[in-house]
């Protein structure tokens, strides 16, 4: 814009008010520079500050003796106003690369950074830059119109070849089926997923620092969900609650319920496979972070407090009313009862889940209890992220059993329950070693998240998990197959 006002509108200027307007443009540019933070919304209309400082700074090209002609005339500046587009574009990669390289990115390292920039700016604007451009202005075959045409169709080229190569690559990436079938011709069937974990896999080659392929790829893994949520089968925090949906999956003539929070919306995988395979009619009852124990827990607010609190007696209306052969229940304790700590409340919480067992199996069902699985988050962000940094050591990715494995009043309740239909299982033998729980597991990233199961991996784990429940239950018609 200022361009465009013409030369005379950015003359020099020898008046007070010059000199005061290049003052506040000045100060503009250096405010912006140190009080603007990365969590600011940039650009923007904060973006008008230093672009407006930078516009009156110009406009008022201050010659006054009170201007800061002085100060912006020295050489410093005057260096880097001349070589300040090839420092724009030096210092990103830099800044952008050096701190995976380097382990302590501190103060030092960053004036050396520095001066890395500005030196290779000074440099490619005299032998580079400036050579090309006298060389446009010289030659006769290619000048500037030209360079452009040729240069656009040669970076078009370029980008659309990258394109097409980036979007197979990740076409490559979100295929699950393919990648774990990589991984099954790299390790072998008995070392694929929880079979690393077992007798079947010899030397413990499905839980080494590396694999040839992971399944599903980090990229895919973090977006690895049962299908539940795609189909809105949760109650909702948003809604506090007030919209408990129920699922139905298969039409079978027995009947079985999925019953607690996300940490039994993790295994809906593994049991919908077993309903296929038996003839099921798989009911849902799944709600997020609530504890389905009738307890008041401390949500951020009374509607989710009083929401959470109704959710188990209305979900044993229901389950009393269908007349459920079995009832799988599976939860994480993520929110104390009021009026406990998080370390005080796990007694509280282990009676009220007693008695909500003891109400459950009133209905003639037989309940089992899968145990709460480890929780990755104690010491990672997240496990898919975890083997895309680490993935030439991903030990990184795993915890020990102290601090990835959760308490569970849950299990807790079903495991000092006196009523025989009530039945614990625990599946952390394919999650966990004696010492170790692993993120990645025979090839398999086990969690999509900080905490909860894969898609892939829960279903691997689907023939583990009806063997055990064979072992417990006391129907033989559950197992037969349809």
């Amino acid at each position: 814009m200022i361009a465009a006002f013409g030369s005379r509108a950015h003359a020099p200027k020898s008046d007070v008010l010059s000199a005061v307007a290049a003052w506040v443009g000045l100060g503009a540019i250096v405010i912006s520079a140190l009080t603007f933070t990365g969590e600011m919304p940039f650009p923007g209309a904060l973006a008008l500050l230093p672009v407006a400082g930078t516009a009156l700074l110009i406009l008022a090209h201050a010659k006054h003796s009170a201007s800061p002609k002085s100060l912006l005339g020295n050489k410093v500046v005057r260096l880097v106003g001349d070589n300040s587009y090839a420092i724009y574009l030096w210092h990103w990669p830099l800044l952008i690369l050096l701190p995976y390289t380097v382990n302590d990115f501190g103060i030092m390292v960053k004036l050396l950074t520095l001066t890395v920039t500005v030196t290779l700016a000074v440099w490619t604007q005299v032998f580079v830059e400036t050579k090309f451009r006298t060389f446009l202005d010289i030659s006769k075959s290619m000048s500037a119109p030209r360079f452009l045409v040729l240069g656009s169709a040669v970076l078009s080229i370029i980008a659309g070849g990258l394109y097409t190569t980036s979007g197979q690559v990740m076409k490559d990436s979100m295929d699950i089926s393919a990648s774990i079938q990589r991984v099954e011709e790299s390790l072998g069937r008995d070392c694929v997923g929880p079979n690393a974990l077992t007798e079947k896999c010899p030397n413990g080659g499905g839980v080494g620092e590396q694999f040839e392929s992971l399944a599903p790829a980090p990229m895919a893994a973090k977006y690895d969900r049962p299908k539940v949520y795609a189909d809105d089968c949760l109650a909702s925090e948003g809604e506090n609650f007030a919209d408990r949906p129920i699922c139905r999956y298969g039409e079978g003539d027995l009947k079985v319920a999925l019953v607690g929070n996300s940490h039994a919306v993790q295994w809906f995988p593994a049991v919908e496979s077993m309903a296929e395979r038996h003839g099921w009619s798989l009911d849902t009852y799944l709600i997020s972070r609530c504890a389905v124990n009738g307890t008041r827990q401390m949500f951020e607010n009374e509607g989710k407090t009083e929401g959470c609190a109704d959710y188990e007696p209305w979900v044993l209306d229901q389950l009393s009313a269908q007349g459920y052969d079995l009832i799988i229940a599976s939860s994480r304790q993520s929110l104390p009862p009021e009026g406990y700590s998080s370390e005080t409340g796990m007694d509280a919480s282990r009676r009220a889940f007693s008695a909500t067992l003891d109400s459950w199996t009133r209905t003639g069902a037989e309940v089992v209890v899968i145990a709460d699985t480890p929780f990755p988050g104690a010491t990672l962000d997240n496990v898919p992220d975890c083997a895309a940094d680490n993935i030439e050591q991903l030990s990184k990715c795993s915890g020990s059993i102290k601090d990835w494995l959760p308490s569970d009043p849950l299990a807790d309740a079903a495991k000092s329950s006196a009523d025989d239909r009530v039945k614990l299982v625990d599946m952390n033998d394919y999650l966990c070693s004696e010492e170790t729980c692993y993120g990645i597991i025979g090839g398999m990233i086990a969690f999509w998240d900080h905490s909860h199961l894969s898609n892939t991996y829960a279903h691997a784990l689907s023939p583990m998990l009806e063997q055990k429940l064979q072992s417990k239950l006391s129907n033989p018609d559950l197992f037969v197959s349809d």
